[in-house]
């Protein structure tokens, strides 16, 4: 779809509305239908369907397929090295109480001097999360620092942004 298209009609973002609604209602089945539907509308070149991808997998653990969940998200990262993939791998690794597993993955995309950026900041969350559950102190303040870093620059970027803003009229 056209840039266009969505801006006149905000179809991605009901789309993206429907989708959160199927998973409010725990409407897993649907939801994991309604991706996959996605994902085979599309050709997705220019944008990343990991969302939707990601998507399938919580659906899957919710629906306690987690070996299923782990094999869907194993293929996922074995095609695409991106960082939503491996952050699916981690979660889906967790849930079967693969921590060691999951900290590997965890390793390959995060050392002490990675910045989290807007790439990587959900694989940040999952580290988190999962020295969190392994009981890694250490690790997981390095981890909650960098993100809260991040989250600091991003505020510190769109107050700049606000501050450049003009309300004068350009043909006064």
């Amino acid at each position: 779809m056209d840039d266009a298209t969505d801006f006149a009609y905000g179809v991605a973002d009901w789309i993206e509305d429907y989708l959160d609604e199927l998973d409010a209602r725990e409407e897993h089945e649907k939801l994991m239908e309604r991706c996959e539907e996605l994902l085979n509308l599309f050709q997705w070149q220019e944008v990343y369907p990991g969302d939707l991808k990601f998507r399938i997998a919580s659906a899957l653990a919710a629906e306690d397929k987690k070996e299923e969940a782990l094999k869907f998200c194993e293929k996922w990262y074995a095609e695409d090295q991106h960082e939503m993939a491996a952050t699916a791998l981690v979660y889906a690794k967790m849930t079967l109480k693969d921590l060691e597993g999951a900290e590997d993955v965890v390793r390959k995309y995060i050392s002490e001097d990675t910045p989290c950026t807007d790439e990587n900041d959900i694989l940040f969350m999952a580290a988190a999360d999962l020295y969190l559950v392994n009981g890694k102190e250490k690790e997981r303040m390095a981890v909650t620092e960098a993100l809260q870093k991040y989250e600091q620059e991003l505020e510190g970027y769109s107050e700049d942004m606000e501050s450049d803003i003009s309300f004068e009229l350009p043909f006064e």
